[in-house]
């Protein structure tokens, strides 16, 4: 289709197409307000072995057998942040009633990735500036408390540490201007789309 034919549809049904594009810019409006806010908690455990502390040389075998253990540990311990028990037993310490439904949620809201070798990012999603900073805490809190255990039995010696200053919480994206925009522009598109469609159905 020509640019001629789109002015000629757009003034056709410019009505219509604008109208489309109010309402989407009133849909962008409403989310805005009706939809929460969330807060993300964010922060770095690293996992590292007793011998890197006590050997200087990184280059000996006992250094090397270190780093190498503990950059396999780090698979394990994302596992016991995102296991189940210690999900209910973080649900718990914060008073949240615990059952199928509430333990989804709390497996969507977080997500743990490793970044680089030793280390595990965590990140916690929540409507609740405060219940994002202490779920962070005691989910991090409950994993290097089971992990100390099973290293307890197995005779490893690896140390989880929490990198200083964290977490960070911070509120996510949440602009008025980008809202309206994003609607606007849907609308407009959406009208548009149904006028050609209209047109090229005749």
């Amino acid at each position: 289709m020509e640019l001629k034919e789109f002015i000629k549809n757009f003034r056709k049904y410019k009505k219509r197409v604008l109208t489309c594009g109010g309402i989407g810019a009133f849909v962008g409006l409403a989310a805005f307000y009706t939809l929460p806010v969330n807060y993300y908690a964010v922060g770095t455990l690293f996992v590292s072995h007793d011998s890197e502390f006590n050997q200087k040389a990184d280059f000996t075998y006992e250094g090397y057998y270190a780093q190498q253990t503990a950059k396999n540990y780090t698979k394990t311990l994302i596992g016991i942040l995102e296991s189940p028990d210690v999900r209910k037993k973080a649900l718990e310490k914060i008073g949240a009633v615990v059952n199928e439904k509430s333990l989804r949620q709390a497996k969507r809201q977080v997500t743990v990735k490793e970044p680089a070798p030793q280390l595990v990012s965590v990140v916690v999603k929540d409507k609740d500036y405060g219940r994002a900073q202490v779920y962070w805490g005691n989910l991090t809190e409950l994993a290097t408390s089971s992990s100390n255990q099973l290293n307890l039995s197995s005779g490893e010696l690896i140390n989880i540490s929490v990198l200083e200053g964290s977490p960070v919480v911070y509120k996510g994206f949440h602009n008025v201007w980008f809202n309206l925009v994003a609607g606007l522009s849907f609308g407009l598109f959406f009208g548009f789309a149904a006028v050609l469609l209209k047109e090229y159905l005749k």
